[in-house]
């Protein structure tokens, strides 16, 4: 592993290369496994798993390792969505289209 991204309450995020060697840029979810709360991650996982949907991050692998759960996703690069939409002051009619149907697409396939 080679650099933290992120620390949240109850996971790491860190920079992972792939484990079939290939130049695809990853990142590693990294939480403690709680047995009693394995069901919850069980969930997690298989949702993630079954995930299909361009605007939704992919899960490529997962581990359960020495106490911990990792999964592995692709990396996005770019704005978190809600700071790049407050960093601007106006917007265009394009723009606000591309939104709505991403936003629009991401919510009927959830649903």
């Amino acid at each position: 592993m080679v650099c933290g991204l992120c620390r949240g309450r109850f996971s790491l995020v860190r920079n992972v290369q792939s484990k079939d060697g290939s130049k695809a840029k990853r990142v590693a979810k990294i939480s403690v496994y709680n047995a009693d709360k394995s069901a919850e991650s069980l969930r997690e996982y298989e949702m993630l798993k079954s995930v299909r949907q361009e605007h939704i991050v992919r899960l490529h692998e997962a581990y359960l390792f020495n106490g911990f759960v990792v999964l592995v996703f692709e990396r996005l690069y770019g704005e978190n969505v809600v700071r790049s939409l407050s960093l601007k002051n106006r917007y265009n009619e394009n723009t606000v289209t591309v939104i709505i149907k991403q936003v629009t697409n991401v919510c009927v396939y959830v649903y």
